[in-house]
């Protein structure tokens, strides 16, 4: 959600919407809750509601502000050079049962773009300088594809 506005509307609808609650009982039918949090959009760069498909990284971080400028760094550099097609950026978690402090996440258009992306990535010169920069500031606790099943339009 852009605004905490947007979020408290969003839950308002939702609490109102038969097909909502009707989504969310099949969900939890047919599936198991591994983690539960709430996450706030910290650095956004692209639009992420044209990808399909993103590497999320779980990470905890000991100083935010050096990692979201390392991370930018090399971000923006890999972008300008093409090696970065889809949106990118860094969630804070706010609340919630996950262990990291924060999310990264790299977007693509389709599969075989985001593992052609996150090779060139791990393979760059500016992931090296990356990783040496933040090497004692984060831990990594989980990488994972997300694929979203619902999305709603901005209104």
């Amino acid at each position: 959600f852009e605004t905490r506005a947007d979020f408290q509307k969003a839950g308002q609808l939702a609490n109102s919407c038969p097909e909502a609650a009707a989504m969310l009982q099949s969900m939890a039918s047919s599936s198991s809750q591994v983690r539960n949090s709430l996450n706030l959009p910290v650095a956004e760069f692209g639009d992420w509601t044209k990808d399909s498909i993103f590497l999320r990284y779980d990470v905890t971080l000991k100083n935010e502000t050096a990692y979201i400028d390392a991370w930018t760094e090399m971000m923006d550099s890999l972008s300008a050079e093409g090696s970065a097609s889809g949106s990118y950026g860094i969630n804070r978690s706010f609340a919630g049962n996950d262990q990291s402090t924060h999310f990264v996440y790299i977007g693509a258009s389709d599969f075989d773009s985001l593992t052609a992306n996150q090779q060139t990535l791990t393979t760059s010169p500016d992931f090296a300088k990356f990783s040496r920069k933040v090497g004692n500031n984060r831990t990594v606790i989980n990488t994972s594809v997300v694929i979203p099943v619902k999305g709603w339009p901005k209104q």
